[in-house]
């Protein structure tokens, strides 16, 4: 237990210095947790949200810091990933609560119109290549949500 709490120390000794990360971060949330183990996979994420706790996480989450500050293009690439499965159901269907939570990260004026359209570019998407990147492309070349939708 000595052990871990000096490495948990010697951690955050080391990193609180340093300034927001662009790495991404695990399914534990940003913080000092996602510092040190980032997005590795796994039970190690539980470890990471403790650690996330222990550091001033709400002061990280305001201030920017900890990779708690990150830009909408990384808060909407991560909300990709973590909700792949339910989201394909949901692009197939033109609807469902992670389309409309994808919708509120691009802060699309237009809901319904972003939903249709990405249900409309179902193949273009899910094409085997990167999900985000091809949301990305159907947003900005289709005219309306390109102007109502911005990350």
């Amino acid at each position: 237990m000595k052990s871990i709490k000096m490495i948990v120390v010697t951690a955050a000794i080391s990193l609180f210095g340093a300034t927001s990360f662009a790495a991404a971060y695990g399914t534990a949330g940003c913080g000092l947790g996602a510092m040190i183990f980032k997005d590795k996979p796994g039970k190690i994420q539980i470890l990471s949200g403790y650690l996330n706790m222990l550091g001033a996480q709400t002061f990280a989450i305001t201030s920017g810091t900890s990779q708690c500050g990150d830009s909408g293009v990384h808060s909407a690439s991560n909300y990709i990933k973590v909700n792949h499965a339910a989201l394909q159901t949901d692009i197939a269907r033109g609807n469902g609560e992670a389309l409309a939570g994808l919708a509120k990260l691009y802060n699309c004026s237009n809901t319904a119109e972003f939903s249709q359209t990405l249900k409309n570019n179902f193949e273009q998407i899910y094409n085997g290549s990167e999900v985000f990147e091809n949301i990305q492309g159907v947003v900005r070349s289709d005219n309306n949500l390109s102007k109502s939708c911005s990350i």
